[in-house]
């Protein structure tokens, strides 16, 4: 049984909309009374039910005055907004628009989009596989590789920025050794007419979050600056790919709306936050302390919710 964490932090405590291996409603029904926020997480696009359609809906906005809990989106992932392709990108931003439309009797605090790098990620699900909605316990690793694998696919290389420039890893045989500037700067050129086509629908821009991804977060910030944007800050996505957690909590938390909080461990991502190292946890929730935005425990099954819960209550009352 959850205990009741409303109210209890200085941020909004909140968690995923994929808990139990069921649909969204159940999923609130059992979460609603125990959070101040639920992220609903719509990750795919493609099929006819990924978007809740009208009479789902209308159930959240009921259980939503029932329980006195609030919803931020997590947008679909199956789309790109800085793909080379015109065709790719307007598909993208439609898509976007289809779901703000359809949420916004949720009222939600906020949308939270991928801008991946370039080209569109290639879908994490197999051909075969059930819904997300439909998901169990059982699946978190297979989700939180999907998920890491779909992130690698949008990079040609894995970047880092320093003082003299942006150096890169290859990833693969036959990779550039360095991404031209001119090729950053045409994407973030794309990101930009996708943004201003979004915007355009009327969302106020600091309720759309920026998530931190695979590459430096540098190389999207003068847009999110430029726009008005807010920022998601991904601590497992900062831990996987070897970023500084300090330099991004002290350099991006005061412009961030939501935090996705999750465990890192070889690689794997949205596993429960005992899975963090214990240095990296004392830096995260101390940083916390002052946080008035949204915190979202970003994982998909009871026991890592629950393991979570338990780790963020014992060392919130410790410190």
């Amino acid at each position: 049984m959850l205990k009741n964490y409303r109210g209890r932090f200085p941020f909004k405590l909140a968690t995923t909309s994929y808990i139990y291996p069921d649909e969204i409603v159940p999923n609130i029904i059992r979460l609603g009374p125990f959070f101040d926020e639920i992220e609903l997480v719509l990750f795919e696009s493609e099929k006819p039910e990924s978007i809740p359609d009208p009479g789902v809906i209308d159930r959240l906005v009921e259980l939503s005055k029932l329980h006195q809990v609030g919803f931020n989106i997590h947008l679909p992932l199956d789309v790109s907004l800085g793909d080379e392709r015109d065709h790719v990108r307007i598909h993208g931003t439609s898509i976007m628009k289809t779901v703000m439309e359809r949420t916004l009797p949720l009222n939600p605090s906020v949308y939270t989009l991928h801008l991946d790098f370039i080209n569109p990620p290639t879908p994490f699900l197999p051909r075969n596989s059930v819904p997300m909605s439909l998901r169990g316990s059982e699946t978190t690793k297979a989700i939180s590789k999907g998920i890491r694998n779909r992130e690698i696919a949008t990079l040609s290389s894995f970047a880092r920025n320093d003082k003299k420039g942006i150096k890169v890893q290859s990833l693969t045989e036959g990779e550039e050794e360095s991404l031209q500037e001119r090729d950053i700067e045409a994407w973030q050129q794309r990101v930009s007419q996708s943004l201003t086509e979004i915007l355009d629908f009327g969302i106020e821009a600091k309720r759309i979050s920026i998530e931190t991804l695979g590459y430096p977060f540098e190389w999207v910030e003068d847009v999110v600056k430029e726009f008005g944007l807010s920022i998601c800050i991904d601590i497992g996505h900062v831990l996987t790919h070897g970023y500084d957690p300090r330099h991004y909590l002290e350099t991006y938390l005061p412009r961030t709306s939501i935090v996705h909080l999750h465990g890192v461990h070889n690689g794997l991502d949205h596993l429960g936050i005992e899975s963090l190292p214990e240095p990296e946890l004392d830096l995260i929730l101390s940083s916390l302390r002052h946080y008035h935005g949204i915190v979202s425990i970003e994982v998909f099954s009871i026991n890592e919710l629950k393991s979570s819960l338990s780790i963020l209550e014992e060392k919130w009352i410790q410190d």
